[in-house]
């Protein structure tokens, strides 16, 4: 049997550092991986990557090929100013006077002159996407079958929050509709995003069960840590972490909260705080956590570490915007209040009445099982990548 080739376009480096979407991104390595026998997988990425990166990717994923590419030119100025001109100079000022008019598309003419060089004479079954930003790539690579994987709403994402600019997210949702329109397929992670996108598009929007390893039965085990944060260093997450310190902290009084990830760089040291930073281990952190928080104000999409959490049957003190893309909102493992008051009052629950606790641990344990256990999501790619040829429109 032939292989089915497929490439996979994702920006970030997932040996680089662990957040919500390099997790996602590491998630469709692992599947492509373990179908290697019906799979011919390239991997396309930017630079930079270091050797050490480079070597990593290929002792974890031996059958997946890596394809890395430059968005800049690779000509230094100093170096050689008539190529530094033709090859990066020119093309950057064609593209500003081109591309003057785009709110979201990152593709460059020298991203185009560079990909159009590389795949002239490749041609894939499937081509996959990361982002809306970089949809135009279709144009750049053959490909029968055409997927974009959203990750996020990019018009909420970058609209204004306070300027109340609503023609400038309006421009923003038609590109944003535009590109997605121009694909076979598109995936979201949030059961409102998928609504809204498929109100819109001419084309099959599909729900993506989100899911990881079921570890709820590691939830019973004795707990290092009362309170757990893990977040990257993005402006959602230091604005949603400094609310928490200022309005909700100070009435935790003898609470501890271990924080995770790069989030710890970007926000100030606190005597009840212990910073973790970026570790090899982000399941053995869960692991040691009673509860975690997901004090989140603003974003778009399904909040992984949500679901990260509710996979070890832990339960989330959250704000609204923390159950986001999730299909239930009520009996989920979550706790949910934007007051500062109650957001303490659920985590002092939590914390100091056990049957209330291993209430919403169960509802934690139930939820994720029905919705996000990994056969769910199996099924999913099978489905999408293995029968897309039939299943266009």
């Amino acid at each position: 049997m032939n292989k089915r080739k497929i490439l996979y376009f994702m920006t970030d480096n997932p040996m680089r550092y662990k957040a919500g979407n390099t997790t996602r991104c590491n998630k469709m390595l692992d599947y492509f991986s373990s179908r290697s026998d019906v799979f011919d997988v390239d991997f396309l990425t930017l630079q930079p990557w270091t050797e050490e990166e480079i070597e990593k990717f290929k002792s974890i994923y031996p059958t997946i090929n890596l394809d890395l590419f430059r968005p800049g030119s690779e000509f230094s100025k100093k170096d050689n100013y008539t190529k530094y001109f033709i090859h990066e100079k020119l093309p950057r000022l064609i593209g500003k006077k081109r591309n003057a008019k785009k709110l979201i598309s990152l593709v460059t003419p020298f991203v185009e002159k560079q990909l159009l060089e590389r795949y002239a004479d490749r041609h894939y079954d499937v081509l996959i996407v990361s982002y809306a930003y970089w949809a135009e790539l279709i144009k750049l690579i053959p490909a029968t079958y055409k997927i974009n994987d959203t990750h996020d709403f990019l018009s909420v994402q970058h609209a204004p929050q306070e300027s109340n600019d609503f023609a400038a997210v309006g421009k923003m949702f038609q590109e944003e509709l535009s590109l997605l329109n121009s694909f076979d397929e598109v995936w979201s992670y949030s059961v409102e995003e998928r609504f809204i996108f498929d109100q819109f598009l001419n084309t099959k929007v599909k729900l993506v069960p989100l899911s990881f390893e079921d570890r709820t039965a590691e939830g019973v085990i004795a707990k290092e840590y009362d309170i757990l944060y893990v977040a990257s260093d993005n402006h959602h997450n230091v604005t949603s972490m400094n609310w928490f310190m200022e309005h909700v902290l100070p009435s935790l009084k003898n609470r501890k909260v271990t924080v995770v990830g790069k989030i710890c760089d970007a926000i100030p040291d606190h005597s009840q705080i212990t910073k973790l930073g970026l570790v090899e281990d982000l399941d053995k952190e869960y692991s040691k956590a009673r509860i975690t928080i997901c004090p989140m104000l603003s974003g778009t999409g399904v909040k992984i570490k949500v679901l990260e959490s509710l996979s070890f049957g832990i339960p989330v003190v959250t704000t609204m915007r923390g159950v986001d893309g999730l299909l239930n909102k009520t009996n989920n493992g979550c706790l949910i209040s934007d007051n500062p008051t109650e957001f303490v009052d659920n985590i002092e629950l939590l914390l100091n009445d056990d049957k209330a606790y291993q209430m919403h641990r169960a509802d934690a344990v139930r939820y994720f099982q029905q919705h996000h256990h990994p056969s769910k999501e199996l099924d999913f790619l099978n489905s999408s990548l293995l029968q897309s040829d039939s299943s266009r429109r």
